[in-house]
């Protein structure tokens, strides 16, 4: 979600293809609070020695420590 741009991108849907939509106005503040309670998490999760992800095909080796990164969560 881009909450800047008020969009909700899907990427590699149907057809292997990018997709993006409206993020309406409504539902953005409670998504924005959700969103910081789960990277509340993450970081908690992190200082436990926990919350990294497998990384899809080379990527662990180019980018060692990423699967620990917010943007992957």
């Amino acid at each position: 979600m881009d909450f800047e741009q008020r969009a909700v991108v899907v990427r590699q849907g149907k057809g292997d293809e990018d997709r993006a939509t409206m993020l309406p106005d409504r539902p953005r503040e409670p998504l924005l609070a959700h969103v910081e309670k789960v990277r509340a998490l993450h970081r908690r999760d992190l200082a436990g020695g926990f919350g990294a992800v497998e990384l899809p095909y080379a990527l662990a080796r180019k980018m060692p420590g990423a699967g620990r990164d917010w943007g992957w969560q």
